[in-house]
């Protein structure tokens, strides 16, 4: 199995777990709404109930109220916390794991969204894909943990890079992706590369250490490069491969006839 593989299959498990574990804890809090709500239904009808039977016993009207109050406080608390447990599903059906990033199920539904507000108004964005240099050797020499928080970092940094109308997403193990919206040149999405270049230059302190690490980045444009979000992710990945080969630490943009040297060089 490839090392992205393993990455990828990890990051899987590890989200499978915390969606299992809010997927138990939002059908907890649904019993005991459900059980909360019984008893606010139970103290209404003893309201009832002792108003009907015994007009004068006052106390026990009292208290059969306070019940329901109580009850009812309870269980819509308790809502709450379903409310609360299924908005954690949500950002985490949606987002990384580990970064807190943005995951590719959302990045396809951005980019859809991007595609067809381009193909109406006519106009292009870019497409960065970006994969750090030798991380493997890096995660290696300086442990898993290391690496994770590593990776953590670099996602900072690319946040940092971009603004708010991009999106930044982490694709599965060292790879990340970036929409870049609104351009009007092909210098505009070569200026941000440049910039997430430079950014990444300075050593990332995690923990006592002091790591040096780089990326390649891949760009692809709409609508030269692909009208799909599959060719643009494939060319800006195709591109990518280049800026390696061509001495990492740096960005290639896509270029017709790339395809067929990538699938003659694997």
């Amino acid at each position: 199995m490839s090392e992205k593989s393993l990455a990828a299959r990890e990051d899987a498990v590890y989200s499978r777990e915390i969606t299992a574990d809010l997927r138990e804890k939002s059908l907890l809090l649904r019993e005991k709404a459900m059980e909360a709500r019984e008893r606010a239904t139970t103290a209404l009808h003893a309201t009832d109930r002792v108003e009907t039977e015994s007009g004068d016993h006052l106390g026990l009207v009292k208290e059969a109220n306070a019940q329901l109050v109580v009850a009812i406080i309870e269980a819509h608390k308790l809502a709450e916390g379903v409310e609360a447990a299924n908005a954690q599903l949500d950002h985490l059906a949606h987002h990384d794991a580990l970064t807190g990033l943005p995951n590719r199920l959302l990045l396809q539904d951005r980019l859809s969204q991007t595609i067809a507000l381009a193909h109406r108004q006519g106009g292009q964005f870019a497409l960065l894909f970006m994969d750090l240099d030798e991380f493997k050797k890096i995660n290696d020499s300086v442990g898993h943990d290391n690496g994770d928080q590593l990776l953590q970092s670099v996602a900072q940094r690319l946040v940092g890079c971009m603004r708010n109308s991009d999106t930044v997403c982490r694709q599965g193990g060292d790879e990340f992706l970036v929409l870049l919206t609104g351009i009007k040149h092909r210098d505009d999405a070569a200026a941000s590369a440049q910039k997430i270049v430079a950014a990444l230059i300075a050593p990332h302190r995690i923990n006592e250490l002091q790591i040096l690490v780089s990326i390649s980045i891949g760009i692809s444009i709409y609508p030269d490069d692909g009208q799909d979000a599959q060719a643009l992710v494939k060319n800006a990945d195709i591109a990518m491969y280049h800026a390696k080969e061509n001495g990492r630490n740096n960005y290639h943009f896509f270029e017709k006839g790339m395809d067929i040297q990538h699938r003659g060089d694997r």
